[in-house]
């Protein structure tokens, strides 16, 4: 047990060491940085940067979910949140088709926009990929506040680092989301042969959940 609590003393200890070096780099580079060590911290950091009333814009960020900004904004119930990626409790897109892409060119008008990162890096750089832009353009142009949310995991030492974690990470989710679809794909001939077979009662396949410029 102490030689756990040894590592993850070294670990936090080493993300401290570099969260100070990208903090300081960020800064020379006027981006107003900031690092906490917990979650709870991070989540009050944010929402002291938000005033009551303003307008709030996202894109999609597990970050956020796992920090708990979304649900903190919804129970102070003082801002309006334009997230076009709000999933119900069955996981399904709350807004879908044109109404989804109305809500994206919206959150370019919103007064914070609050967002998640790929990677940054210990000179004090983003790095994002983004499929359909709606992500990373709204960083760079229309709101007038922008907080980025990263864990200290996210660290890299430079762009191309970054980039290679990005591939990797990306490489990963696609092997899950494969195994995923192979795994209802599995279980849905199995339906089919107990309901061929008579011996079918119900059926409930579940969903899964995945989730400053100043």
């Amino acid at each position: 047990m102490n030689e756990v609590h040894g590592i993850d003393l070294e670990l936090k200890m080493f993300w401290e060491r570099q969260a100070a070096t990208a903090v300081k780099a960020f800064n020379r580079r006027n981006i107003e940085a900031w690092y906490v060590p917990t979650r709870q911290e991070a989540l009050g950091k944010v929402m002291e940067m938000i005033p009551e009333g303003a307008v709030v814009g996202t894109a999609d960020s597990l970050t956020l979910v796992q920090v708990g900004v979304f649900a903190a904004l919804w129970q102070r119930g003082k801002n309006e949140v334009i997230n076009p990626f709000r999933r119900d409790e069955q996981g399904k897109l709350v807004v879908e088709g044109e109404a989804r892409t109305e809500q994206m060119r919206r959150v370019f008008l919103s007064d914070v926009y609050v967002i998640g990162t790929n990677a940054i890096t210990l000179d004090g750089k983003l790095v994002n990929s983004d499929a359909m832009g709606n992500r990373v353009a709204p960083m760079i142009f229309g709101p007038k506040k922008v907080i980025v949310v990263v864990g200290a995991n996210k660290i890299t030492k430079n762009a191309d680092e970054a980039r290679a974690a990005a591939i990797k990470e990306a490489s990963a989710l696609d092997e899950r989301k494969a195994a995923l679809t192979r795994q209802f794909a599995n279980m849905e001939q199995t339906l089919s042969r107990l309901k061929a077979s008579g011996d079918y009662a119900t059926s409930s396949l579940s969903s899964l959940i995945s989730g400053s410029k100043s």
